[in-house]
């Protein structure tokens, strides 16, 4: 394998010579990368979850959640390197501790943006929303490429399980929903604490048996250690269990109370936004401040517990707020109160 992706190293190499060779081209690659970046992602799916469509929010996050989960066990079970690991002439101009097999960016970017292209497409037309999909798909992979932290072959499997988590996610999502609906709460929650278990077990068992250091000769090993250090691995992993536990408990406590549809004036969802995303700063980068940092028992529960939090909120916490002052149509409950006119 070492051979295979050697070989794509002066690939990798004369694209950056190309394409990043003064810092304002760096940065429009970085800005680029962005778009498949976790803190573009906290913004994305509120904005459409409580602005857009509650289902299609949801799916959204499920995509991005299960996907950046399930990549994140990939990575693990394959341990591969990622380009400027090999030191020269491949520059550093991103750095990443985690493998680089397959690419979360071009995962993410393919099933994201195939998945917008089609919410829209029956309003603005097939043909140009498919065509900016592929071109933000291509740009966001493009990036990883020339910023020098993935193969070609890392973005190309990224497409690929890109593909199959979306056709997946989008063929299972009625049966899937119907019967978390029809189950009780205590058995919802249950069902969201054995695929955390299960996952983290999995985790665990990728995590011991790569060996990355005698995979990949001519590597640095201070790097590859660093990278596949337990601490680099556990808090990838339970950022993501943290996640993907809080959406599922979230759809469950929503699923408690009244129907989440997105309803309202265009003032009520820009002060539902707002004070939405306000709630998750406060605890995505609030509680990061508050909570103990490092790879101790206590640090990775209350990691966990933060980003179980921050799920929490945006799939049960905003929308329990808005329907507690106003109907399923968006009219205040209590008209003659002060602060709660529309």
């Amino acid at each position: 394998m070492t051979d295979f992706l050697t070989f794509q190293l002066p690939f990798v190499a004369a694209l950056q010579h190309l394409l990043a060779a003064f810092p304002f081209m760096v940065a429009i690659w970085q800005v680029v990368s962005l778009l498949g970046n976790e803190e573009f992602f906290l913004f994305l799916v509120p904005l459409v979850y409580w602005c857009v469509s509650a289902k299609r929010g949801l799916q959204l996050g499920v995509l991005i959640i299960g996907g950046d989960a399930i990549n994140a066990l990939l990575k693990l079970l394959m341990a591969a390197p990622r380009p400027y690991w090999f030191g020269e002439p491949i520059r550093a101009l991103s750095q990443d501790a985690s493998f680089g097999l397959p690419s979360s960016h071009a995962q993410n970017a393919f099933a994201v943006w195939a998945f917008v292209a089609m919410v829209v497409a029956p309003r603005y037309g097939k043909a140009r929303c498919y065509e900016a999909a592929a071109v933000l798909i291509v740009l966001i992979a493009f990036s990883r490429v020339v910023l020098g932290v993935h193969f070609p072959s890392d973005i190309l499997v990224g497409w690929g399980l890109g593909f199959l988590w979306l056709r997946l996610v989008l063929r299972k999502w009625d049966g899937a929903m119907r019967a978390f609906r029809k189950s009780t709460f205590a058995g919802r929650i249950l069902t969201s604490a054995i695929v955390v278990v299960v996952y983290l077990g999995l985790s665990l068992v990728f995590n011991s048996l790569h060996a990355a250091r005698e995979y990949y000769p001519g590597v640095d090993p201070a790097i590859i250690s660093k990278s596949a250090s337990f601490s680099a691995t556990a808090l990838s992993i339970f950022t993501r269990a943290g996640a993907t536990f809080g959406l599922l408990a979230g759809r469950a406590l929503q699923l408690q109370g009244a129907r989440w549809q997105v309803v309202g004036t265009s003032r009520q969802k820009s002060v539902r936004f707002i004070v939405g995303l306000i709630g998750v700063l406060l605890i995505w980068r609030g509680l990061a401040v508050v909570f103990p940092k490092g790879d101790d028992v206590v640090a990775l529960g209350l990691r966990f517990l933060r980003y179980s939090l921050l799920s929490i909120w945006v799939v049960w916490g905003v929308p329990a707020i808005f329907l507690r002052y106003y109907d399923d149509t968006g009219a205040p409950r209590h008209p003659h109160k002060k602060g709660v006119q529309s």
